[in-house]
C-alpha cells in the first residue's frame, strides 16, 4: 500500500510539476492583458478626445468641414448648370465634402480632401452658366471650363480663389465686362479668348505681380490698352475694337504679342523692336502708317511677322535679316519700289508681299534658298524669270507671281513646284515639256501669250492639238489691227497706269494680239480639272477595247 501511494504521489508531483508552466502562463497572459487595458485607460485621459483637449480640436474641425461642405455644395452647383459628362448626380450622396474620385467625377483632383484641380474643357452636355458658388473652392489651383458655349457673365466670387494660378475660360458665349480679379496674386495664365465680353481691358491686370500670359483675342472689347504687368510674356489681344498708339509697350520683353484685327493706328513705334526676347509680331489688320522699320527685320530672336492688311507705305529696308526669322507677310499694304537681294534671306521659308505697288525684277540670289512659299502676287514686276531663280529655289512648293508684268518665256523652266501661279502676265513662247509629267496640284497659266507651233500643251499634265487650244485669236479675226507683239504691248502696259495694268478683263492692256510671223498667239488656259477628265476618259476607253478584245478571243 505505501508503495503504492508513494509511486501514485510521485506520478501527482510530476504531472503538476509538468502542468505549472502553462498555468503561470495564462495567468500572466491575463494580467498583461488586464495591464494593458489599465494603460490604455491611462492613455486615453490625455487624447484629444479627452475633455481637456476637446475644445480647441472641435472647433478647428467644425471650421473645416464647414469649408468641405461649401466645396461639396459648390460642386453640385457646378453639375446642375453644366450636367459634366460622365458624371453621376454628386448632389444627394456628396453633402458632406466634395467627391475626390476621379474615376466617377473625371477632371476633379484633390489634395487633403479639398479640391485643388478642376478640368471640365469640352465636358458640359448643357449651355448653363458659371455657379455663384465657384469661389467656395478655397485651394483651387486650376480652373478649366473652356469650350463649353457657357453664357452669363463671369462671376465676382472668381475673385475668391486666392490661390488660383490658371484660368481658362476661352471659347464659351460669356457676356458682360471682365470683373475685378485683382486679388488673384497668384495666378499666371488667364484665357478669356473667343466670347461676347465688352467693355475695356481693366486697369488691375498691371497689379498681377506673377501673370505672364494673358488672351483676350475674339471678344467686343474696345478703348486703349492700359499698362500692362512687366511679368507679361504672352499677350493676344486679336480681332477686337482697341484703339490708339503702341507707345503703352515700352519696357514690357514679350516673346508673342498679337494685336491683329483692331482700330491701332500710327507708326509702329521704336518699343516694339526694342523687345529683345520677341518671337511672333502679329500686327495685320489695323490702321498702321509709316514705313517699314529695318530693326524689326534685324531681331535677333525674331521667327514670324505678320503685317498683312496695314498702310504702311515707303521701300522695303534693305538690311540685313535676322537668322532666325522665318515667315514675313507683308501684304496688301501700299510698299513700292524695288524687292531687295536681302530680303530674300537664307532662313526665310514663308515670304508673302502680295497686293502692293513693288516694280523692278526679280532678284537673283546667288545662295540657294529655303524659301518654299513664294507670293508677289498684284504687284508691277517686270522683266523675266531667269533661269538661276528656278536653281536657287529647290524647295519652292507654292508659287504665285500672278497679275505682274512678267515677259519673256518660261522654256528654261525645269522644276516640279506643285503650286504654282504665273497667270495674268504677258508670258510668251513655248511651254516647257516638264509641264507634261503631271507633278502639280495647282497650275495657272492663263491670260498669257504663249506661241503654238503645231501643238500646245492646254493643260499641266496633258498634251492636245492646235483644234483643242481654247480662245484661239488668229490672223482673219484681227486682220484690221494693228500687229502688236506680246513684248510691245508690255511695255505699253508698264507704260500705263497701274491699275490698267493689272486689270483682269483685258491684262494685255488693251490692244489685240496679230501674228508677226507664222507661228499662232494663244491665251493659255491651264486647268488641272481637265486633265484629270482625260485622264479618266482614257482609262475607261482603254478597259472597253479590253473587254471587247477579251470577248471576241
Amino acid at each position: 500500500m505505501t508503495t503504492g501511494r508513494i509511486v501514485v504521489g510521485t506520478a501527482f508531483t510530476v504531472v503538476f510539476a509538468f502542468l505549472l508552466p502553462f498555468i503561470n502562463s495564462d495567468t500572466g497572459s491575463s494580467s498583461k492583458s488586464t495591464s494593458s487595458s489599465e494603460s490604455s485607460s491611462e492613455w486615453s485621459v490625455g487624447s484629444p478626445s479627452s475633455p481637456t483637449a476637446s475644445s480647441s480640436s472641435s472647433s478647428v474641425s467644425e471650421a473645416e468641414r464647414e469649408l468641405l461642405r461649401a466645396e461639396a455644395q459648390a460642386v453640385c452647383d457646378l453639375y446642375n448648370e453644366l450636367k459634366p459628362e460622365f458624371w453621376n448626380d454628386p448632389c444627394e450622396e456628396y453633402t458632406e465634402e466634395p467627391p475626390c474620385n476621379e474615376t466617377e467625377f473625371s477632371g476633379l483632383r484633390c489634395f487633403d480632401g479639398h479640391i485643388t484641380y478642376i478640368s471640365l474643357a469640352h465636358y458640359a452636355s448643357k449651355q448653363g452658366t458659371i455657379p455663384q458658388t465657384i469661389g467656395n473652392f478655397s485651394k483651387l489651383g486650376t480652373l478649366d471650363l473652356s469650350r463649353n458655349g457657357i453664357v452669363g457673365a463671369i462671376p465676382e466670387t472668381v475673385s475668391q480663389l486666392l490661390e488660383l494660378r490658371t484660368l481658362h475660360l476661352w471659347n464659351n458665349s460669356l457676356t458682360g465686362e471682365i470683373p475685378c480679379l485683382r486679388n488673384l496674386t497668384s495666378l499666371l495664365i488667364m484665357t478669356l479668348d473667343s466670347n461676347l465680353l465688352t467693355g475695356t481691358l481693366p486697369t488691375w491686370i498691371a497689379e498681377l505681380p506673377n501673370i505672364f500670359h494673358i488672351r483676350v483675342d475674339r471678344n467686343h472689347l474696345s478703348g486703349t490698352v492700359p499698362i500692362l504687368p512687366i511679368s507679361l510674356q504672352i499677350l493676344s489681344m486679336a480681332d477686337n475694337n482697341f484703339t490708339g498708339t503702341l507707345d503703352v509697350f515700352l519696357n514690357l520683353s514679350l516673346t508673342y504679342l498679337n494685336l491683329s484685327g483692331n482700330q491701332f493706328s500710327g507708326s509702329i513705334p521704336s518699343s516694339i523692336f526694342m523687345m529683345s526676347n520677341l518671337q511672333t509680331l502679329y500686327l495685320s489688320r489695323n490702321a498702321f502708317t509709316g514705313s517699314l522699320p529695318p530693326e524689326l527685320l534685324s531681331l535677333n530672336r525674331l521667327s514670324s511677322i505678320t503685317l498683312d492688311e496695314n498702310s504702311l507705305s515707303g521701300t522695303l529696308p534693305n538690311c540685313s535679316i535676322s537668322t532666325s526669322l522665318g515667315s514675313i507677310q507683308i501684304s496688301s499694304n501700299q510698299l513700292s519700289g524695288h524687292l531687295p537681294a536681302t530680303l530674300f534671306a537664307t532662313t526665310v521659308k514663308k515670304l508673302l508681299l502680295q497686293n502692293n505697288f513693288i516694280t523692278g525684277t526679280l532678284p537673283i540670289s546667288a545662295k540657294q534658298l529655303k524659301i518654299t512659299v513664294l507670293d508677289l502676287s498684284s504687284n508691277m514686276i517686270s522683266g523675266t524669270i531667269p533661269l538661276a531663280f528656278w536653281l536657287s529655289a529647290p524647295k519652292l512648293n507654292s508659287l504665285n507671281m500672278s497679275h505682274n508684268l512678267l515677259g519673256g518665256s518660261i522654256e528654261s523652266y525645269n522644276s516640279s513646284i506643285p503650286d504654282f501661279d504665273l497667270s495674268y502676265n504677258f508670258l510668251n513662247g513655248t511651254l516647257p515639256l516638264v509641264l507634261s509629267e503631271g507633278k502639280f496640284s495647282h497650275c495657272h497659266l492663263e491670260r498669257n501669250c504663249f506661241t503654238c507651233n503645231g501643238c500646245v500643251m492646254c493643260g499641266c499634265n496633258n498634251t492636245r492639238g492646235p483644234s483643242d487650244c481654247p480662245n484661239r485669236i488668229t490672223s482673219s479675226s484681227s486682220s484690221s489691227s494693228s500687229s502688236v507683239t506680246p513684248h510691245q504691248s508690255s511695255v505699253e502696259s508698264t507704260a500705263g497706269s497701274s491699275s490698267a495694268s493689272q486689270s483682269e478683263s483685258n491684262p494685255v492692256g488693251g490692244s489685240s494680239l496679230s501674228p508677226t510671223d507664222s507661228s499662232s498667239y494663244y491665251l493659255v488656259s491651264v486647268s488641272s480639272s481637265t486633265s484629270l477628265h482625260c485622264c479618266a476618259t482614257g482609262l475607261l476607253f482603254g478597259l472597253l477595247i479590253c473587254v471587247l478584245v477579251n470577248f471576241k478571243f
